[in-house]
């Protein structure tokens, strides 16, 4: 009814929030369909509603606005929107991301990368997907931080085990922080796959 009465479905309030990204947040499925149809804008400044839809694991929501040409890249904070679905373990949001062509070597570059985020939280299916899509699994952050040492640190046998096989290079430094932080089990993974331990 409002649409067809003239309301600014593009507008937003004090806060920068439109319709489109409420309807998002708030997981409204038909409503985000009929706002994309009206001519919503789907690639608003700051948060944008396919970020709250990845955030929040809305897949149809997600493969709405994807199809109706999102930006899947954009960032907020340095977090994209598949940087968020790998955070939270939304696996399926993931694999819609990367069809769609998104740079799976984006992330939040200060602290962690996709890859490493899922390492992190040891989304272990996540983190295979980012992995055949071509994932820089070498590719650190700002601090240096890789997803083999992320996983490491958090003794994350499989992610490890995974990363290795997929050519992931594991130094001196990954042994140690291993050894630090008492994994046994990693530090024999890193000799069997000739770590230098001198």
């Amino acid at each position: 009814m409002l649409i067809t009465s003239d309301a600014n479905i593009k507008q937003a309030n004090a806060n920068g929030v439109t319709p489109l990204f409420i309807a998002a947040y708030n997981c409204h499925q038909d409503i985000v369909s009929t706002l994309i149809t009206s001519g919503a804008n789907i690639d608003q400044a700051g948060l944008t509603p396919h970020y709250v839809a990845a955030e929040n694991g809305d897949q149809d929501i997600v493969f709405m606005l994807v199809n109706a040409g999102a930006n899947i890249n954009q960032a907020e904070n340095g977090m994209t929107p598949l940087y968020i679905a790998a955070q939270k373990g939304h696996q399926d949001i993931v694999s819609t991301f990367i069809t769609a062509g998104a740079n799976i070597d984006l992330g939040n570059n200060v602290t962690l990368l996709c890859i490493c985020i899922a390492a992190y939280n040891d989304h272990k299916d996540i983190a295979s997907t980012l992995i055949t899509a071509g994932a820089n699994i070498n590719q650190a952050n700002v601090d240096g931080c890789n997803p083999i040492l992320v996983a490491a640190q958090k003794g994350l046998q499989f992610i490890i085990s995974t990363l290795i096989n997929a050519g992931a290079q594991n130094g001196k430094t990954t042994l140690y922080i291993a050894a630090q932080n008492g994994h046994e089990d990693i530090v024999l993974m890193f000799i069997t796959a000739g770590a230098n331990i001198e």
